[in-house]
């Protein structure tokens, strides 16, 4: 070893300098210095190991934006084509390995192949940068290609950059403009993957910004035109007289607009990229991979043309492409359609058509499958998050651990009340500032409108089973108890309870909690049992920040969980409306569970207040033991079906239906009654509260329409009846 290392200088100079093959300097040494080497001793090719590790700083320095990279290794100069042939070689090996080993709707990630979608695409990109990096409280603030961290260099290796690199004359070299395509490729496989958190982790900033903004055109794109798809009214305006701030003004599409289908318009605008101001080739993403999987995945296409629908509230759309789904044998309960419909309502607008449609679809069959989301969220949860989100400062962590990490809940972009939508100028104003969340004070209290929506949906999925209310426990307001590690999970009305309590406490002002004790009696009207226990630890409910104490969880009853919560100084801090609705939902949970349990099992020759008969099936126990419950649900139907604030000089609710006479009626313990009935204003009902034998009542069927305010045609929106 002695000799090899007096030599080393004499065979670098011979080997690597004059470019002598191996079989000569082998000759000179035994001739010129009396040393036989053995040839199998030399090597002049660098291992695939060290290859790899060059391979890997090269790649993190031209992340960093490093040029003009010069290569070493053991002291000789490393030719920059062959780490570049290296590299090549190594993306196709990955490419076969990913054929053998991913699943088998993902083809390749490499040029010449195609891949395919995952689901749920560009649903999900509903926002520019700017809102998107605010909307998690984790920003995005580093680049790491594809998660991978940075090598820890070999001794023997050194990659440096000249100081001729800076020059401003030189062009990328062909090995920086490889690792760009190659790094446009591996995120087209992560974008169709649906890996969209670890592909923004992937770009530098101004990259995600270029990404983003071009994602929020696209998603804009597909939700405008599901949105206006097929509508074909006929209207007489001029076009001079369309306002484009005044979506009552524009007119229908052509029906030459319409066509190819709404799936192959999203797609074609893929491909050709008409929709955005930014040019493909500047994306760092290989948009051309993208179209060519759009091109290969017309069900997926087709799904994401059903979620646009959807969020975009277009009825007709959504019952056609349900059908073309069912014709072609296409599962789409993966979208969670029915969750989708719950956080995109419209009260003034579709109601709750679009979820009504959705069960008429044939959803009701499968509802099982989709009751539960992959936030462990049930439907029911759902509407609970549409009232906070839309009638409350609540953040998405109040109601789920899981969301701490984001700002915005679902759907935030659209009002319930219709007073805003996502192609509304005020909110692409908001997001172009970075704003992803509704502003507090665009909000207002928890109206008519809304309310009566919540309600539909609940009394909708009554109607296709008792099983879509009762049965499943909420996802929401989870916790684990501190000492014994027991999940706290709770039941659908002590969720309920939580919502009002969170109402109340971030709810906007004139806040009377009056839509929840609707919400309530609608429930109870469908059959829920307030009587329920749930294992509750109250103090790790209501606060947050609750200390790491012994197991002092119990089974609570909804009331109860109620009067505990009565006594936490939050309550105190209410407004005066707040705290007297507070009092009324409380009470009356407390009139359901006071009723003598051996009421339920009579029922015989229950027949319908005057005189009418009525559906066994259909009746509660604790309506039949307190008339005055069934009676004010029936107010209540009467309310939403008559009322609505239409300027700021109005109350919120009308001259008949008083919360602070409720509260005073509780107080002295008589039967509860509003100015409905003191009025002699509704018409024969139910034992249970409805009227007839429709479970969504109109208002002929509540009350004498002369009471009503809602005769203001400009705010109508008309159907066609069919002949028959």
């Amino acid at each position: 070893m002695d000799r090899w290392e007096e030599l080393k200088p004499i065979v670098e100079k011979l080997y690597l300098l004059e470019k002598k093959r191996l079989a000569d300097v082998v000759l000179i040494l035994k001739n010129d210095y009396g040393f036989d080497a053995v040839k199998g001793q030399w090597k002049k090719n660098i291992p695939k190991s060290k290859k790899d590790k060059i391979a890997e700083q090269i790649e993190s320095r031209a992340r960093a934006g490093r040029r003009g990279t010069s290569i070493t290794f053991q002291g000789r100069t490393v030719e920059p084509h062959k780490i570049r042939r290296h590299m090549k070689m190594k993306a196709r090996t990955d490419s076969q390995d990913l054929v053998l080993k991913k699943p088998s709707n993902i083809e390749s990630v490499i040029t010449g192949s195609v891949l395919l979608f995952a689901n749920s695409i560009f649903l999900k990109w509903n926002m520019p940068y700017a809102a998107m990096r605010r909307s998690h409280a984790r920003p995005f603030d580093h680049t790491s290609l594809l998660g991978l961290s940075v090598p820890t260099p070999g001794t023997d290796i050194s990659v440096t950059t000249p100081s001729s690199a800076s020059s401003p004359r030189n062009a990328p070299s062909p090995t920086t403009l490889f690792l760009k395509g190659r790094a446009a490729i591996d995120r087209a496989h992560l974008f169709a993957q649906g890996q969209h958190d670890k592909l923004l982790m992937s770009m530098d900033g101004e990259e995600r910004r270029v990404m983003s903004e071009w994602l929020y055109q696209y998603w804009f794109f597909c939700f405008k035109t599901a949105k206006n798809w097929e509508i074909q009214e006929e209207v007489s305006r001029d076009p001079i007289e369309q306002d484009p701030n005044d979506e009552s003004t524009w007119l229908p599409w052509p029906k030459d607009w319409q066509e190819p289908p709404l799936p192959t318009r999203l797609r074609g605008a893929l491909e050709h990229n008409d929709f955005s101001t930014i040019s493909a080739a500047t994306l760092p993403v290989a948009i051309p991979q993208i179209a060519k999987a759009a091109q290969r995945s017309p069900g997926e296409l087709l799904l994401e043309s059903l979620g646009f629908s959807i969020m975009s509230r277009n009825l007709t759309q959504v019952t056609s492409t349900i059908h073309q789904l069912k014709c072609e044998n296409i599962d789409f309960t993966s979208l969670y359609p029915l969750h989708m419909a719950t956080s995109y309502l419209d009260g003034y607008k579709t109601c709750c058509d679009i979820f009504s449609e959705l069960l008429e679809c044939g959803l009701g069959t499968i509802l099982r499958e989709m009751l539960v989301n992959e936030l462990g969220h049930t439907i029911l949860d759902n509407l609970m998050i549409s009232i906070l989100k839309s009638h409350s400062s609540t953040t998405p962590v109040v109601v789920d651990d899981t969301l701490k990490d984001t700002a915005r809940f679902i759907g935030e972009e659209i009002d319930i009340c219709s007073r805003w939508d996502a192609d509304s100028l005020c909110v692409r104003h908001l997001l172009a500032k970075g704003n992803p969340s509704t502003p507090f004070a665009w909000k207002h209290k928890f109206c008519h409108t809304s309310i009566q929506t919540i309600c539909h949906c609940i009394i909708r999925m009554y109607n296709w089973g008792p099983g879509c209310l009762m049965g499943t426990a909420s996802g929401l307001y989870v916790r684990r108890c501190f000492d014994c590690g027991m999940k706290l999970q709770l039941q659908p009305l002590h969720s309920l309870v939580m919502t009002a309590y969170h109402l109340a406490s971030s709810g906007c002002q004139d806040e009377d909690l009056s839509g929840m004790l609707a919400c309530l009696l609608c429930l109870i009207s469908c059959g829920l049992d307030p009587r329920e226990t749930a294992s509750v630890s109250v103090i790790a409910f209501v606060q947050t920040d609750a200390p790491e104490i012994r197991c002092d969880h119990e089974d609570l009853t909804p009331a109860k969980l109620a009067e505990k919560i009565s006594t936490y100084p939050t309550v105190s801090s209410w407004s005066a409306k707040a705290r007297s609705g507070w009092v009324v939902f409380c009470g009356v949970l407390r009139l359901c569970e006071d009723i003598d349990s051996e009421l339920e099992g009579e029922w015989d020759d229950v027949s319908m207040e005057n005189g009418q008969d009525c559906d066994i099936n259909s009746l509660v126990c604790y309506f039949r033991a307190r008339r005055d419950l069934a009676t004010l649900w029936a107010s209540v139907q009467a309310e939403l079906l008559t009322y609505r604030r239409l300027d700021d000089g109005m109350d919120w609710v009308s001259q008949n239906f008083s919360m602070e006479e409720l509260r005073s009626q509780l107080d002295r313990g008589e039967s509860l009654s509003v100015g409905y009935v003191k009025q002699d204003l509704l018409q024969p009902h139910r034992i249970c509260g409805n009227f007839n034998c429709f479970s969504l009542a109109t208002q002929p069927d509540a009350t004498t329409p002369d009471i009503a305010n809602l005769d203001i045609w400009e705010r109508a929106t008309y159907g066609v009846l069919d002949d028959d």
